[in-house]
């Protein structure tokens, strides 16, 4: 398999994220885990495509998630995960006033 980028959404940030399709979403987590911006623990991060809650043991190719696809990051706060809808929200607002 080849390699591929994955776009990692979250508020005002946009993480270009290369990978391959055979990569365990676990992997991932670890691997956004070592950025400053994410928490230090990959079981604090969650992962969404397309309204799907990505699962550790699964790979980017078993949720057909393709070359430049979106997926959204999420945290776990205070033992409650963030709502995807408001990230989607935050981000839509972001890119609404980068255009003004």
């Amino acid at each position: 398999m080849s390699s591929m980028y994955v776009r990692i959404k979250r508020e005002n940030c946009t993480f270009f994220f290369s990978t391959d399709p055979t990569e365990n979403i676990l992997e991932i987590k670890k691997q956004l885990s070592t950025y400053d911006l994410t928490p230090e623990k990959p079981e604090s991060i969650r992962l969404v495509h397309q309204d799907d809650v990505l699962e550790d043991d699964k790979t980017i190719g078993d949720y057909k998630i393709e070359n430049d696809g979106v997926v959204y990051l999420l945290f776990n706060k205070d033992d409650e995960w963030e709502d995807v809808e408001d990230q989607k929200t935050a981000i839509d607002a972001v890119m609404k006033a980068d255009e003004e």
